[in-house]
């Protein structure tokens, strides 16, 4: 939710809403071994800003996390 609403404000610039899911949501604040929280905002992210499959793969690879 958190990250369409920042989506819907920032429509076109992808690495201002990863930012705002590193300040966020980031592996310092989700730790462990399995990084669901963190992974899964770089996955809506992705998809929102990619609009299509493969721009998406690219913005998640892009974002340095292994999702």
């Amino acid at each position: 939710m958190a990250v369409s609403k920042f989506h819907a404000q920032n429509p076109d610039i992808w690495r201002s809403c990863l930012e705002y899911l590193q300040q966020n949501w980031g592996y310092d604040r989700y730790g462990g071994n399995c990084h669901i929280i963190p992974n899964a905002g770089v996955c809506v992210m992705s998809l929102l800003y990619g609009r299509n499959y493969p721009r998406a793969g690219e913005f998640s690879t892009m974002s340095g996390w292994d999702t």
